[in-house]
């Protein structure tokens, strides 16, 4: 979501959040949060690189809120050995301004499409460590798009055509030692009517210098 100029000059935006928690006995603890992200966009330019001339830009303000909470549960007392996370966030975008459509260079002259519209968005997680160094997870995400003005209706860049885009991912990973991790994930995203994409991924992640057990 970038604010500004078309350059990314001239950024006019701020961001606030505040997050609270607590404990629950002694193997227990919660914590919720809130934050918004706003500002005024001056050129936000996306390419349609099938017709160039479908391209669109909006100007005007956007503005993205949102609430997250997380619950963890340490069922011996000592999260090392085994835990439950679950974590959520539900955030909606408000976009007040207008777009225009067509050829980058020329853009700017185009007739403007006033849109005052609002976007939704949430997700759910589970991870559980079973075992020190093997943890399982399941997410699910979902997100409703903004309604767009009836004469962006055919806009292939804006109109969602009444889909919900949704992902729903399983993972599976063991930490190797304190430094890296090995992860099978898979991932199954419904990204538009009838279509759908399935990945699997092999990720291998690893810290160098640094870190919470050695100082050098």
């Amino acid at each position: 979501m970038p604010f500004g100029g078309a350059t990314g000059d001239k950024t006019q935006a701020w961001s606030a959040f505040v997050r609270v928690g607590d404990d629950i006995g002694y193997n227990q603890s919660w914590r919720v949060g809130a934050y918004r992200l706003a500002g005024d966009v001056g050129e936000r330019f996306v390419a349609n690189e099938e017709s160039e001339s479908d391209s669109t830009a909006f100007y005007g303000h956007t503005a993205l809120d949102a609430v997250d909470v997380r619950y963890t549960w340490a069922m011996t007392g000592n999260p090392r050995q085994q835990e439950l996370i679950v974590q959520g966030e539900y955030f909606w975008q408000h976009t007040d301004g207008v777009y225009r459509v067509g050829e980058k260079d020329t853009i700017k002259d185009q007739v403007p499409h006033a849109i005052n519209a609002h976007a939704t968005g949430w997700y759910l997680q589970t991870v559980y460590k079973l075992a020190p160094q093997w943890r399982v997870g399941v997410r699910y995400s979902e997100l409703s798009p903004a309604a767009v003005p009836t004469a962006l209706k055919t806009n292939e860049v804006l109109d969602a055509n009444g889909h919900n885009p949704r992902s729903t991912s399983a993972m599976l990973d063991w930490t190797n030692s304190e430094f890296s991790r090995i992860r099978f994930q898979y991932n199954h995203n419904v990204l538009a009517n009838n279509q759908s994409d399935d990945q699997f991924i092999v990720q291998y992640v690893m810290s160098i210098g640094a870190h919470g057990a050695h100082k050098y």
